[in-house]
């Protein structure tokens, strides 16, 4: 891998793919014959990262859950890896079940053996693939949850991202850096992690849960 580097100025107006990003990591590197699928494999770890380490506006998303009637587990939603709030949405039982949730130690203490008696759905953890609850249903319930959901692989070329593409010089370096780790170029790549860094806390602000608009505020007048 070469020493010298030089940032990539003919894909700055080109799609914001797998494959733009791909080749955006090769011209970095002036190498374009570098290897597709590490590229890929850096390009899927960095965004994953980002989502491990940060909650993100950009995570939110929505999901039905069935509990079955006699059942006391109903697994996880999709890509599940946080929860926001959760809701029974069954006609006539609405109920926000969020503040029931309990520590999954306390709760396996606590219901230990599950009651044999059915109920409406209340008590609840998160325990391996599944929310667990304090009795089985006594009946079929729907239920509703909000949580944050680890970001698709990006596996074909039309691949687009989640993280958006103001930040696609972001996704590329940090590509580029997981790169220099594997090659044991440390040096190299601690050299790419001071730059992400300021990429990152920017990135934060602006989609980090909880961040306040950046927007300017606009002033009425009178």
């Amino acid at each position: 891998m070469p020493a010298i580097m030089r940032v990539d100025k003919k894909n700055k107006h080109m799609a914001y793919t797998l494959a733009t990003i791909r080749q955006s990591v090769r011209d970095y590197l002036d190498d374009d014959e570098y290897s597709a699928a590490l590229i890929d494999q850096a390009i899927n770890d960095y965004q994953q990262e980002l989502f491990f380490n940060y909650d993100l506006r950009l995570a939110e998303t929505r999901a039905t859950v069935a509990l079955s009637a006699s059942s006391s587990t109903a697994p996880l939603p999709d890509g599940w890896y946080k929860n926001i709030a959760l809701y029974n949405i069954t006609t006539d039982h609405y109920r926000d079940l969020t503040p029931y949730e309990r520590d999954a130690d306390l709760f396996q203490r606590d219901y230990i053996d599950v009651t044999p008696d059915t109920a409406a759905p209340l008590d609840w953890c998160v325990f391996g693939n599944n929310f667990e609850f304090q009795a089985p249903a006594d009946q079929d319930y729907t239920l509703r949850c909000l949580y944050l959901k680890y970001p698709d692989l990006l596996t074909n070329d039309s691949d687009i991202p989640v993280v958006p593409e103001q930040f696609r010089e972001m996704m590329k370096l940090g590509a580029v850096e997981r790169l220099f780790r594997r090659e044991d170029e440390y040096g190299l790549s601690n050299s790419e992690r001071v730059i992400l860094s300021g990429m990152e806390t920017s990135f934060v602000k602006r989609y980090g849960r909880g961040q306040v608009s950046s927007k300017p505020h606009v002033m009425r007048k009178a």
